[in-house]
């Protein structure tokens, strides 16, 4: 390095040159990727009360922190789980003695309610004992009682259910002619009772071999018949043998 001199012919010592700026001075360091700050459901204390009143909600929570190990979240996992099915198992257990309690707490009630309504209704009893000193009485003889006189009971009143079946029975008649079992049939089909039925028929007790007699007509005025050939019809019919024969000999056959 060459020596200068000033303006008077002085040498002047050479000046060194300043150093290279270090790495702490003046320099820039170096730039990579930034990291993300926590979100607000990353939170530590978040995360542990979600585990404890909501174990599903925690668990998602826990899963979803990006600062945490793989093994850490399978061990909280596993205790949040584990945590939660004691509970539930100790919850029903509490649930089952508690109405075993109420049921116990109810016969015992019930029981007691119905011992002391047996026991506070006793009857009483009272007896009273009177003593009536005996008189005696003279009476005249009295005159012997005279019987009432014997008289027959009323007939019985016709009810609903037979005047209707009588009236029934009467409107058959007119229209056509019947044996005595053939108009109660009939009547019992109409949906009258048995009794009623023959109530009716006995109650209007129409000429019966005059009932053959038109029956034996209705017959042959539609068909041809003999003599026994029509009888049998009208036995059939439920006419007797004896009414047969007078309706089949009222034709002239």
């Amino acid at each position: 390095m060459a020596e200068s001199s000033d303006f008077n012919g002085v040498p002047v010592p050479p000046v060194a040159p300043p150093p290279p700026p270090g790495p702490g001075f003046g320099a820039v360091p170096p730039t990579g990727p930034a990291s993300k700050p926590p979100q607000w459901y990353e939170h530590v204390a978040l995360v542990v009360a979600a585990c404890l009143l909501c174990w599903p909600i925690g668990i998602a929570l826990v899963w979803i922190k990006r600062d945490w190990p793989q093994k850490t979240k399978w061990i909280i996992t596993g205790g949040v789980v584990a945590l939660g099915i004691l509970l539930g198992i100790a919850s029903a257990a509490a649930g089952s003695s508690s109405s075993t309690k109420e049921k116990s707490i109810s016969i015992n009630t019930t029981s007691t309610s119905r011992s002391l309504t047996t026991s506070t209704t006793r009857p009483v009893s009272t007896t009273t004992s009177t003593t009536v000193a005996p008189t005696t009485t003279s009476r005249a003889p009295q005159p012997a009682p005279t019987a009432p006189p014997v008289t027959s009971p009323p007939a019985p009143a016709e009810s609903m259910s037979q005047r209707n079946a009588r009236q029934k029975a009467s409107e058959y008649l007119r229209y056509t002619a019947f044996s005595r079992s053939s108009l109660i049939a009939q009547l019992q089909y109409e949906g009258f009772s048995a009794a009623d039925s023959t109530y009716a028929t006995d109650a209007l007790n129409p000429d019966w071999n005059q009932q053959a007699a038109a029956k034996a007509a209705e017959y042959l005025s539609s068909s041809s018949f003999s003599h026994s050939g029509l009888v049998d019809q009208l036995e059939y019919e439920g006419f007797s043998p004896a009414q047969a024969e007078y309706g089949v000999g009222t034709t002239g056959l």
